[in-house]
């Protein structure tokens, strides 16, 4: 029964995928090669769709002040302590999965992927709101007109992406809303 419901939710999680990916086509005009594989929940789990793929190093003051505060305030360490925790937990739970309970290495797996969507929202919540905080500290370090022709041109650089597509997918919020939150 439980394999049947797990089975159900990875459809659904596909339908959706396809949906927001459809809907991005549609609202920007702009088709990506091989975005497809970001509807094959599962791989793109252990192999994600990378965010820019051809993203070059630029350097301003901003950018160097921002990321000087994400040093300052700890994000990375949070972020991967955040992440180990979860891992730790999932493999408690695959030991109590297979130990306990008797489930098969394919429940196993789709148990995973649901346990990692759900952190992942999580994850990347956690992650825009650290993005916030090192963009206020870079303001204050560069002063607010350079911090929003800096995003302004971050935003200009990057791909568009509506504000659902970012939550699922990206680690950092859109530059557009960036620049709104420095307000």
């Amino acid at each position: 029964m439980s394999f049947i419901v797990l089975l159900f939710i990875l459809s659904a999680e596909i339908i959706f995928r396809l949906v927001v990916e459809i809907r991005e086509w549609r609202l920007f005009n702009k088709k990506i090669p091989f975005a497809f594989f970001r509807c094959v929940p599962i791989l793109n789990d252990f192999f994600p769709f990378p965010e820019n793929i051809h993203e070059e190093k630029k350097s301003s003051r901003f950018i160097d002040a921002h990321e000087q505060a994400h040093k300052k305030l700890h994000h990375k360490l949070l972020r991967n302590l955040l992440k180990l925790c979860f891992y730790s937990l999932m493999v408690l739970l695959i030991v109590i999965l297979l130990g306990e309970w008797r489930f098969s290495l394919l429940e196993i797996v789709l148990w995973f992927h649901i346990a990692l969507g759900i952190f992942r929202l999580f994850y990347h919540r956690i992650c825009w709101n650290q993005e916030e905080e090192a963009d206020k500290l870079a303001r204050e370090s560069v002063g607010k007109n350079e911090a929003k022709r800096e995003l302004s041109k971050l935003e200009k650089a990057e791909n568009p992406s509506s504000l659902l597509f970012a939550f699922l997918y990206k680690e950092h919020p859109p530059a557009f809303c960036r620049r709104m939150n420095l307000n």
